[in-house]
C-alpha cells in the first residue's frame, strides 16, 4: 500500500476541499447566470417581436407566409384566433388550436405582452403581442427555440475549469505552506520525544502556548513519559530490592555449608539450617514471579469460586502451619463469584499468616456478603498498625519494625501481593482496629 504523510494527505484534503466547495459555488453561479441569461433572451425576444411588428407589411399578410430565420416562427392572427399569414415552419392546425386557450391570442391590451414555452411540433419560446393599432392583423406571435441546459454549461465549462484549476493549485500551494507550518510544533515535539531515554528520563517535552490541541498533545505525552518514568524507577527499585532480599539466604546458605564443610561434625545441624534457607528462598522467588506476573497483566483463569470453601480451607491450613494459635471462626456466609481461586487463595493465606505472624494468640475471621459485595475481614490480637503506617505496609519489602525482619521469615511482599490480587479483582484492602487488639 502507497504510504501517505500527514502533511501529503492534509493537502489533498484541503484542495479536495477546495474543490467541492469551488464546484458548488461554480454549479451555483452557473445557475444564475443560467437564469439571467432566460431574462435576457425574453428580453430580446421582446424586442424582436416589437421589431416584426413595425417591419410587417400588407402584402407580406396578403401573401399568406412570413419571412423568418431558421430557429424563427412568426405567426400573425385575426380577431377570431385563426391564422392570417406564418412562417413556413409554423404547423397552422397546432397553432390555432392553441391560440385561444394556451398562447394567449386574442386576451392582450395593446400593451401587454405574453410569453412562455411550449411544445409547437418542436419546443419554442414564444412571446406573443397585439399589433400595433392596424387593421392588418389582431396578434402577432414569434417563437424562438429555447437553449438548453447542457448546452450552456457545455458553452461555460472551459472558463469553468479554468477557475477551477486555478483555485485548487492555489489552494494545493497555500495548504502546503500551512500544513507545514502547522505541524513544525508536531516535528519538534517528536525530535523532542526521541531524546527521551533510560538514561535521560527527567527529560520533558516544551508545551507550546497556544493553548490548542497541540499543547494538549504535549502535556498528554508529557504525563505518559511521567508515568513510564515512575514505572522505570520502580522497577529499578524492584530489582534493587529483590537482589538485596535473595543475597541474605543465599548468604546464609553459603555461610552455613562451608561451616558445614570446614567442621562434619556440624552437617547433622547444617541441613535442617540449609532447608530452611531453600524454603525461604524459594518462597521469595514465588513471590516475585507472582508480582512480575502482576506488573505484566498476566492473569489466571477465572471461574465460578466458592470462597466460604475456600476459607475454610485456609483456616485449617493455618491450624496446622500454626498449631498454638486460637483460631475464631465467626460468620462465614456463603459466596460465589468469578474470579481465580488460586490468587483468592493466596489473599487469605497470606492474611491468615500475618496475622497470626503479629497477633498474640488469636485470629478472627468472618466473610460476609450484600447484594453490592462480599468482605473478609481478619482480626488479630496483636499490638496493631499505626494508621500513618497503615498504607505503607502495602508496598514491596516493607517492614514497620525489628520484629517484622528476615530473621522471623517475612519477605516483605506478602501484603503487596494481597494488594495486586485484590485490585485486579476490582475489589479494596483496607487497615483497621480490630476487636481482638
Amino acid at each position: 500500500a502507497m504510504s501517505w504523510s500527514l502533511r501529503r494527505r492534509l493537502t489533498i484534503a484541503a484542495v479536495g476541499g477546495a474543490a467541492a466547495l469551488t464546484t458548488v459555488i461554480g454549479l451555483a453561479a452557473l445557475t444564475e447566470s443560467w437564469r439571467r441569461s432566460n431574462i435576457e433572451r425574453q428580453q430580446d425576444l421582446e424586442f424582436a417581436v416589437d421589431r416584426v411588428a413595425v417591419d410587417l407589411t400588407p402584402e407580406q399578410i396578403a401573401g399568406g407566409t412570413l419571412p423568418a430565420g431558421d430557429d424563427e416562427i412568426v405567426a400573425v392572427f385575426d380577431a377570431d384566433t385563426q391564422i392570417i399569414a406564418a412562417s413556413s415552419n409554423v404547423d397552422r392546425p397546432l397553432v390555432e388550436s392553441m391560440a385561444a386557450d394556451q398562447l394567449g391570442v386574442g386576451d392582450l391590451g395593446p400593451d401587454e405582452i405574453y410569453f412562455d414555452t411550449f411544445d409547437l411540433g418542436d419546443d419554442w419560446d414564444v412571446v406573443t403581442i397585439r399589433c400595433p393599432e392596424t387593421e392588418l392583423c389582431q396578434s402577432l406571435l414569434l417563437g424562438r427555440r429555447p437553449a438548453k441546459w447542457t448546452s450552456f454549461v457545455v458553452s461555460r465549462l472551459p472558463e469553468s475549469l479554468g477557475v477551477l484549476a486555478l483555485v485548487c493549485a492555489a489552494v494545493a500551494v497555500g495548504a502546503s505552506w500551512l500544513v507545514k507550518r502547522s505541524l513544525r510544533p508536531v516535528d519538534r515535539m517528536r525530535r523532542e520525544l526521541d531524546t527521551i531515554t533510560a538514561a535521560q528520563a527527567d527529560r520533558r517535552i516544551d508545551v507550546p502556548e497556544t493553548r490548542d490541541e497541540l499543547a494538549s498533545l504535549a502535556t498528554s505525552l508529557n504525563a505518559t513519559v511521567d508515568r513510564l518514568a515512575d514505572s522505570l524507577e520502580a522497577q529499578r527499585r524492584f530489582v534493587s530490592d529483590s537482589a538485596h532480599e535473595l543475597r541474605s539466604p543465599l548468604t546464609g546458605l553459603r555461610a552455613t555449608l562451608e561451616l558445614a564443610q570446614i567442621d562434619p561434625t556440624r552437617a547433622d545441624r547444617a541441613i535442617p539450617e540449609a532447608i530452611a534457607q531453600v524454603d525461604r528462598t524459594t518462597a521469595l522467588i514465588d513471590d516475585l514471579l507472582q508480582l512480575a506476573r502482576d506488573d505484566a497483566g498476566v492473569g489466571a483463569t477465572r471461574r465460578p469460586t466458592d470462597v466460604d470453601d475456600l476459607v475454610r480451607t485456609e483456616l485449617r491450613d493455618l491450624g496446622t502451619r500454626r498449631p498454638g494459635i486460637v483460631v475464631q471462626r465467626g460468620i462465614i456466609e456463603p459466596v460465589q463469584v468469578l474470579a481465580d481461586p488460586g490468587g483468592l487463595a493466596r489473599v487469605v493465606r497470606n492474611l491468615l499468616d500475618n496475622a497470626a505472624a503479629h497477633g498474640r494468640t488469636t485470629v478472627r475471621v468472618e466473610l460476609t456478603a450484600s447484594a453490592e459485595a462480599w468482605t473478609l475481614t481478619v482480626d488479630d490480637d496483636g499490638p496493631g498498625i499505626a494508621p500513618a503506617d497503615r498504607a505503607a505496609v502495602f508496598e514491596r519489602f516493607h517492614r514497620l519494625d525489628a520484629s517484622r525482619s528476615r530473621g522471623t521469615g517475612g519477605t516483605g511482599l506478602g501484603l503487596a501481593i494481597v494488594a495486586g490480587v485484590v485490585a485486579a479483582h476490582h475489589g479494596t484492602i483496607t487497615v483497621g482496629e480490630a476487636g481482638l487488639g
